[in-house]
């Protein structure tokens, strides 16, 4: 069979070798994939645990000697995906999420057998389409940040790319469950983690849901996005691959939890800090808030604040090449825009004052397939850069534009106290006592909404769970 593949009866097909094109795949996009998800955690520990469990089962794949990369991305979102040539990727928000090794041993053998069934190289032709989105992304991009949102648009797009590359078919979805399944049997992992970790996921949609009206969610569950799986599904994958999912055991909890104790859950200190409707920046020295109802992606270099009446706000620094701000406006960003976009003429053009320090703002009008739209630009001068706010809202809502407007007037700069005081969210393990109850340790969670469904979906846990002494829970707290 070519490349190697082989079937048994009723089994998925796997492959035992890759191509110099398939592996070539992987490592183009690797570096990108970096650079979208703000890199790979810095904690040595973590990566070094992650690559140990995926080592395990590489020697349990058809592909035991082929080349294999398992990166933990510093991402507070929820996801795992892999792409061809052995690439595997998890994210902080998955490791925070998961109960045991067993589980992530379970997420990462259900990617590894997207590698080994050739899964991604399928669906190339749906990466080749996904390019003209990138095209479209990075012109809409340009409506708000010229160039900076040009390549805002782009990273956009491209991410939507490798969504598309690293996403499949429902039918593949289940071989890759009734592989997976196979391969942690075959490392000494209970395959029926892999249903547990799905029925655990099950109940973050309600979380996240109830979370809307709070802007920012920090497991919003992405993963359920681009996996379309049900515990239901993962038994079934467990059935079907027979006495090749029998055997394995091992959940080895306590590891885990130890292992994960201390992790950074959330915003990473190198990007920004989200408090409520509050973005707050300790090494660049700043804070400004975002009006309810956005929802807000914190990538590595900007902020963007969505909402469904239409409106954006987009936040980024720029080195401050000196002179006058209005000129800064009218000389170098509104000619970027106006070269990529159809916009009218500058309406308002004009110097203003942002927490006691130098601003300008630009108004333009945005012609955009549903109508024309108002584009506001500001520019901040403060630290020796630029801050830079670019927000769209619709023509006929005069309310949408000045909460906007109130949202870029909010910009202050912090002191040095205030910024030493700021202090990334942790996962902190304890370990119940007597007398503790779930909503005792529920309100012991990071300050917010819904303390209570936070702390059971954190630790799959249902409402009205029964907590026993001894037993080891997780918390998100400073």
């Amino acid at each position: 069979m070519p490349g190697g593949g082989t079937q048994a009866s009723g089994q998925p097909q796997v492959f035992s070798s890759r191509t110099a094109a398939v592996q070539r795949i992987g490592d183009e996009n690797h570096p990108r994939i970096l650079d979208q998800y703000g890199g790979a955690v810095p904690d040595p520990r973590l990566r070094g645990y992650v690559t140990r469990i995926g080592e395990s089962i590489v020697v349990n794949t058809e592909q035991p000697n082929e080349k294999w990369t398992f990166t933990v991305l510093d991402s507070p979102v929820i996801n795992a995906f892999a792409l061809p040539g052995g690439y595997v990727y998890v994210t902080r928000g998955l490791l925070a999420l998961a109960d045991d090794e067993a589980e992530l041993a379970g997420v990462l053998g259900h990617e590894m057998a997207h590698v080994t069934a050739r899964h991604g190289t399928e669906r190339q032709s749906r990466s080749q389409r996904a390019s003209v989105g990138v095209l479209g992304a990075a012109i809409l991009g340009a409506v708000l940040g010229g160039q900076a949102g040009a390549q805002l648009g782009l990273e956009i797009g491209q991410t939507v790319a490798a969504g598309n590359l690293a996403s499949y078919s429902r039918s593949q979805e289940f071989e890759a469950d009734t592989i997976g399944v196979t391969y942690l049997a075959r490392t000494g992992y209970a395959p029926i983690a892999q249903a547990d970790f799905l029925d655990s996921m099950a109940d973050k949609p309600s979380v996240d849901a109830a979370l809307q009206g709070a802007t920012y969610i920090p497991y919003r569950a992405d993963f359920l996005a681009s996996h379309p799986a049900t515990a239901d599904r993962a038994r079934l994958a467990i059935a079907a691959a027979g006495q090749n999912a029998t055997g394995g055991t091992a959940r080895n909890r306590d590891t885990y939890l130890n292992t994960i104790n201390g992790m950074i859950y959330g915003d990473s200190p190198s990007q920004w800090f989200i408090r409520g409707n509050s973005f707050q920046h300790p090494d660049l020295r700043f804070a400004f808030t975002v009006p309810n109802g956005y929802r807000i992606s914190n990538q590595p270099t900007r902020v963007v604040a969505t909402s469904d009446n239409g409106s954006v706000l987009i936040m980024d620094g720029a080195a401050d090449p000196g002179g006058s701000l209005t000129s800064y406006l009218s000389d170098l960003w509104y000619p970027q825009i106006r070269e990529r976009n159809s916009v009218g003429e500058i309406a308002d053009l004009r110097s203003r004052r942002s927490d006691g320090r130098e601003a300008a703002t630009m108004t333009i009008p945005v012609q955009l397939r549903g109508g024309v739209s108002v584009g506001d630009l500001t520019v901040i001068r403060a630290n020796g850069r630029l801050y830079r706010f670019s927000t769209l809202s619709p023509q006929t809502s005069r309310s949408v534009r000045q909460g906007l407007d109130r949202a870029v007037q909010s910009f202050e700069v912090l002191t040095a106290a205030e910024a030493a005081q700021l202090k990334p969210y942790r996962v902190r393990v304890t370990t119940v006592q007597s007398g503790d109850t779930v909503a005792r340790l529920a309100r012991r969670m990071s300050p917010g909404p819904l303390q209570l469904e936070r702390f059971l979906a954190l630790n799959s846990l249902e409402r009205g769970a029964r907590l026993t002494p001894g037993q080891r829970v997780k918390l998100v707290a400073e």
